[in-house]
């Protein structure tokens, strides 16, 4: 059915958006454009996914899309040792909204927030009494 996932939005601050995710997170650009000063975008490699930005046009040029606010939104990325990103991130000067800690559903994570607020939340998996139980099942 689907060849790839995408998380797009469209955002006001661009440039900052672009330095967050490139140079603060650190993930691999796939793809950008700078067709006009209208038409700007990037897309991001995350995971198994990729998280595209774009500027936020003034003359709507893109549609309603870019103008809908995602409310309860998270971006969830798995990480193969989240201990070890946190350390990393934590000295970025990122806004880290929850530090590192242990979920009862089997994550050990932390969430930070992009210069537009959105969330995104690290973890790794965890053994936990109830994921063992759950794994007996």
């Amino acid at each position: 059915m689907a060849n790839q996932f995408r998380c797009a939005y469209a955002t006001d601050k661009y440039e900052a958006t672009v330095k967050f995710y490139r140079d603060g997170l650190g993930l691999e650009v796939d793809e950008s454009w700078d067709r006009s000063d209208t038409d700007k975008g990037t897309l991001f490699k995350a995971a198994s996914g990729i998280i595209e930005v774009v500027k936020r046009s003034a003359d709507e040029s893109h549609g309603e899309w870019e103008n809908h606010r995602p409310q309860g939104f998270t971006i969830v990325i798995e990480t193969v040792d989240v201990d070890e990103l946190y350390e990393t991130l934590s000295g970025r000067g990122l806004n880290i909204t929850e530090g590192l800690r242990n979920q009862k559903w089997g994550h050990r994570s932390f969430r930070l927030a992009d210069p537009n607020g959105v969330s995104l939340y690290f973890f790794s998996e965890i053994e936990t009494k109830d994921n063992d139980h759950d794994k007996n099942k």
